[in-house]
């Protein structure tokens, strides 16, 4: 009777750490799922971003109207504010080649990349307020800032370029 207890309990044993196995390596699989996702909502982020600025360059140019132009700042700075949750550890470049175009300094000088990210958002700040004003030149001179200073803040150091 114990021999059929222990025969038992070492085959339900097998099946335990089986199962714990599938379930291990699904779990990995979808760790890769999530973080192929984040990358994804981060790349869609910085896309809306973009459009966003891209209503403030058809006002400066003559192709867009102001209201269209103060829309799209508005756009650019929800985007940006929800950015620094789409920077998950395990999702730079390294991690996932040609996927992802984040450098690994995002998470060795953080500090150094939240300073870039919150000038940034001074700097879509103060777009905000030249759109605002009407005045071309200003909404002109800060978008040129902004992009500089602002996308090319965060984008130089801790993005790597894609191939063409």
């Amino acid at each position: 009777m114990e021999r059929k207890s222990m025969k038992m309990s070492v085959k339900f044993g097998g099946a335990v750490a089986a199962a714990a196995l599938v379930v291990s390596l699904g779990a990995a699989g979808v760790y890769a799922q999530d973080k192929a996702a984040i990358v994804k909502d981060r790349q869609e982020t910085m896309k809306a971003q973009a459009a966003g600025l891209g209503e403030v360059k058809k006002y400066v140019e003559g192709n867009g109207d102001q209201k269209a132009a103060e829309a799209g700042v508005q756009k650019t700075l929800a985007a940006l504010k929800s950015a620094p949750s789409k920077f998950q550890p395990g999702t730079s470049l390294e991690d996932m080649p040609n996927v992802s175009w984040a450098k690994p300094d995002i998470w060795k000088d953080q500090a150094k990349f939240e300073a870039a990210y919150k000038n940034a958002v001074a700097e879509v700040e103060k777009l905000d307020q030249a759109v605002k004003t009407g005045d071309k030149a200003k909404v002109q001179a800060q978008f040129a800032d902004t992009g500089k200073n602002g996308c090319g803040g965060c984008h130089t150091p801790f993005r790597q370029a894609k191939p063409s």
